[in-house]
Formats: structure tokens, sequence, C-alpha cells
């Protein structure tokens, strides 16, 4: 397991969340696995349009249960607070995901699209 951390950033603040533990996956997958079939359904024009209000709200759960891995003390209502969109929710899902291993980055791949490092 690398050191790699994942860029969440929602509203004006930022995170970096680490490859999480497997107690924390274990309680994710399944709930991040359910929202990409919801987002997946299709019929809409963003996929943000795709969630109503309880997957919103579902979503939300997601993410603030893996940044408490990293900022314990951040309340549901604080993250409510926090101005951001539902795309930049769905966004910040992709980050979790890539915590929980469940999309996987292609180092060579991110490395050349990079370029040469000076």
């Amino acid at each position: 397991m690398s050191e790699e951390n994942f860029p969440l950033t929602l509203g004006e603040r930022a995170w970096a969340l680490p490859h999480l533990r497997f107690g924390a996956i274990k309680r994710l997958q399944p709930r991040l696995l359910r929202l990409n079939q919801a987002l997946a359904a299709g019929g809409a024009e963003t996929l943000a349009d795709r969630l109503d209000e309880l997957a919103l709200d579902e979503l939300l759960s997601v993410v603030l249960d893996a940044l408490r891995e990293v900022d314990p003390g951040l309340t549901r209502e604080a993250l409510e607070d926090m101005p951001f969109t539902a795309a930049e929710l769905v966004l910040a899902q992709t980050a979790v995901m890539r915590a929980c291993g469940l999309i996987l980055v292609d180092r060579r791949a991110a490395a050349a699209a990079e370029g040469p490092k000076a």
C-alpha cells in the first residue's frame, strides 16, 4: 500500500484522504456501490441530476464517514453548512472510491500525463 493521498474538495475546504483502513472500506464500499448504480441509471443530463434527496443524503453521509478518518471532529451540520454543489459531492465520491481502492490509479499513466520532471 502506498502513502498516496487522494484530494477531496468541497467548496473552499480541501482534505487529503489516505488509503482507508479495511474497517472503513467494509462500511463504505456497499454504500458506494449502491450510489454508483443510481448514478449509472441515466435519464438525466448530468450525474448530479440523477440523485434525489435521499441519494444526496446518503452520498453526503458516505463522504462524511470517509472524511472523519482524517478529520474526526467534522460534523454533518458543519459539512451541510459549507457552500458546495451536488456535482462537487459526486466528485468527492470519486476520491472516496479511490481511497477505498475501488478505482485504481494507473501511476504510470499519471506520471506520463505529468510529463518529465525537471
